[in-house]
């Protein structure tokens, strides 16, 4: 019989009458592993933390400044944030190290929902380790308005910011998705100040950031999605496919056309891929719908592909009514190796 350890934290503000919510405000606070330093031997780590507040701010945090060592096959790792203002966050300024060279599974899920402020983070100031074996790692960040309500406050989805994802060697997948939906401000990052590192395999990496917004009546506002901004990623030897896509929407609202500023990027701000040797494949796609719009798939960047038969795509969309400029490549360098590479760039 497998063996499972829990952690859960919960808490709420929403039993005590308006009034009381209003004059004496406490809002909600919950973390399920906190400053503790653990080794763990089951066979699955599930952690979940829950913080809704009916009137102030939730913060919901699944392992705040903490250290981890797990031996086992499965972690799970689960907060949601409900309020006025809304945090919620998989990890926090701690560490996880996932030991052993048989294949692991970690989930790690981060949703807010708000009619304030609403960002959400699968890591923060955090590192996440695994060592030999075919890992499976899935984080996500999901930020959005409660119950259709009216909100013009920021809507921030992070799936990594200044933290490190190391799989170790085994052919390895790697999926990190932020998603953010508001109304007249979202943005969607995938990664952020941060390391990625895959080892020696042939590994996956699916990087996914959407943004849309709403726009209400009047329109306008701004919307953006990042794929990486200033992030190291290295897939190591191997065949390896690394997949960034940014998608931002800024289409609502009635007035003056509808819609306002949206910008996407895929690699951006001084990140980097190197895949080293083998056949690997890069495709990154950067898509802005609004009423003006930039898009660019690489910019202020650099792709090293090492040795082997690699193929690198490059594509950039806009759509708009006004101004919708859309760059494939801008200030970057793309270095193929050598083997019989194609580059395309649409």
């Amino acid at each position: 019989m497998a063996s499972i350890t829990n952690f859960s934290a919960s808490s709420s503000d929403r039993g005590w009458g308006w009034w009381r919510r209003w004059w004496a405000p406490r809002g909600a606070s919950a973390a399920a592993v906190e400053n503790q330093d653990l080794r763990i031997d089951s066979d699955e780590l599930r952690i979940s933390a829950r913080a809704i507040s009916g009137w102030n701010t939730a913060r919901a945090t699944g392992v705040l400044n903490s250290d981890i060592e797990y031996t086992g096959k499965a972690v799970r790792i689960n907060t949601y944030a409900q309020g006025r203002n809304a945090y919620s966050i998989g990890m926090d300024g701690s560490d996880l190290s996932v030991l052993g060279n048989d294949n692991k599974l970690v989930d790690i899920n981060a949703t807010s929902r708000v009619f304030g402020y609403d960002p959400a983070w699968g890591l923060r100031n955090s590192s996440l380790s695994t060592q030999g074996g075919n890992d499976v790692i899935s984080i996500k960040a999901d930020a959005g308005i409660l119950g259709g309500r009216f909100v013009n406050s920021p809507i921030i989805a992070t799936g990594l910011e200044s933290s490190e994802v190391n799989t170790g060697a085994g052919n390895d997948v790697l999926s990190l998705q932020s998603i953010a939906r508001g109304r007249n401000t979202a943005t969607a990052n995938g990664a952020t100040d941060s390391s990625i590192k895959l080892g020696s395999g042939n590994d996956t990496l699916f990087i996914n950031a959407s943004a849309t917004g709403s726009g209400g009546w009047w329109g306008g506002g701004k919307v953006d999605a990042y794929g990486a901004l200033n992030t190291e990623i290295k897939t190591g030897s191997g065949d390896d496919s690394v997949v960034i896509n940014a998608s931002a929407s800024n289409r609502g609202g009635w007035w003056w056309g509808g819609g306002g500023y949206s910008e996407a990027v895929g690699l951006g701000n001084n990140s980097s891929i190197n895949t080293g040797d083998g056949n690997d494949s890069i495709q990154i796609t950067a898509r802005a719908v609004g009423r003006t719009t930039n898009a660019w798939a690489m910019r202020d960047s650099n792709i090293n592909t090492g040795s082997g038969d690699d193929a690198v795509t490059l594509n950039a969309f806009t759509n708009s009514t006004s101004y919708d400029p859309a760059y494939g490549a801008s200030n970057s360098s793309i270095k193929l190796g050598s083997g019989n590479d194609s580059l395309f760039i649409n």
